[in-house]
């Protein structure tokens, strides 16, 4: 992974990974799931939502598989869906 050289950088890098989690736990909000659960099924450990409230920065095919997890188990949008 790239080095941040600027604190714009720097920055922009942090929001990033706060979007992330503030994906993750509107997820595992709507989903109704324990948090354990969601941490086995999103990650495939228990300690995922521990490691990411602690402020854990993940690899960018951890950060990946993720985001797949909650793409396939996110109901789809109303505007994806055809009238």
């Amino acid at each position: 992974m790239k080095e941040v050289t600027t604190q714009q950088e720097a920055a922009a890098l942090a929001e990033g990974l706060s979007g992330f989690q503030e994906l993750v736990e509107r997820h595992l909000a709507e989903s109704g799931l324990s948090q354990t659960r969601y941490s086995v099924e999103a990650y495939g450990s228990v300690d995922f939502m521990r490691l990411l409230r602690a402020g854990r920065n993940f690899r960018m095919d951890t950060v990946a598989r993720v985001l797949g997890y909650i793409s396939r188990t996110s109901p789809p949008s109303p505007s994806t869906i055809d009238a």
